[in-house]
């Protein structure tokens, strides 16, 4: 009898690690974007960079160059809304974390430039909370495990 409880309680303390993970894991989700149902959200644009007269990207035979953009701001919950832009030179374009590096695009080229607006959720730092389904998770995981341990015969 002794052994089946301390397997019950391995098993317990087991299921409800792995529950709570999960819940964890879930609340911390990013939104996604459905413009029908949870607007996509971007962040206003930074101020303008220095223009430049370094070339956008590396050098290409094509005449197209490819840099990233990342700009963050904070928002009511966390989410990366990705875009292009496309840039017909001669033309100044502000490039790089928070848009804050300039570069020039020589004419007869282009640039394409992939854009990561990152919102911050209002609540993207601390601990995760719980929700209902969590609750109820745990609690299932936790009833079934000890309906197992109590059926379990005694050796």
């Amino acid at each position: 009898m002794i052994a089946t409880l301390g397997r019950c309680t391995r098993s317990l303390v087991a299921a409800a690690a792995v529950t709570l993970c999960l819940a964890g894991g879930w609340a911390r989700a990013q939104t996604v974007c459905v413009p029908a149902t949870t607007p996509c959200q971007t962040c206003p644009a930074p101020p303008a960079c220095v223009p430049s007269s370094t070339p956008c990207g590396a050098s290409s035979t094509s005449g197209t160059t490819f840099t990233t953009s990342t700009v963050s701001c904070p928002g009511p919950f966390a989410q990366h809304t990705f875009s292009t832009s496309n840039a017909l030179g001669p033309t100044n374009i502000c490039i790089g974390p928070e848009k804050s590096i300039g570069c020039f695009v020589p004419a007869g080229t282009q640039n394409v430039n992939v854009n990561d607006d990152a919102v911050l959720g209002a609540s993207t730092a601390g601990v995760p909370t719980l929700s209902v389904w969590g609750l109820i998770a745990l609690a299932a995981g936790l009833g079934a495990v000890a309906l197992l341990c109590l059926a379990a015969p005694s050796r």
